[in-house]
């Protein structure tokens, strides 16, 4: 960016993401999705670790053709993506609004505290 009379800078622009429900038909009527030219993104995260060096972590259920990636990312124990995988396999077999329900009846916790009691104290 040049500015008169300063020092000139440079930086990095994270243009971010936007989540767009496109199935209300509000959203339908009011915009012309394909000139948006919207793209989706795999449920996951890349994690950048220094040095230009990333990793993808990617749930496999969901995209499997991250499974070696998320297997090979080295940034986790195997106990803990066995742990990961057997708390996504228990989530499946609940009814779909389970956790909605547990929040109704006053049975919010935070993340950590989830986590915690499910999967236990992973850092020893």
């Amino acid at each position: 960016v040049e500015l008169p009379g300063a020092e000139q800078k440079t930086f990095l622009l994270d243009r971010g993401f936007q989540v767009l429900l496109d199935e209300y038909p509000e959203v339908k009527k009011q915009l012309d999705l394909p000139a948006l030219a919207l793209r989706g993104f795999a449920p996951g995260a890349v994690l950048a670790l220094g040095g230009g060096e990333r990793r993808i972590l990617a749930d496999p259920l969901r995209s499997p053709e991250y499974l070696l990636k998320t297997l090979l990312s080295e940034v986790w124990a195997f106990g803990d993506l066995a742990a990961l995988l057997g708390l996504r396999l228990q989530q499946l077999q609940e009814a779909p609004y389970a956790a909605f329900e547990r929040l109704a009846q006053g049975g919010a916790a935070s993340t950590e505290e989830f986590l915690l009691k499910t999967l236990g104290d992973r850092k020893s």
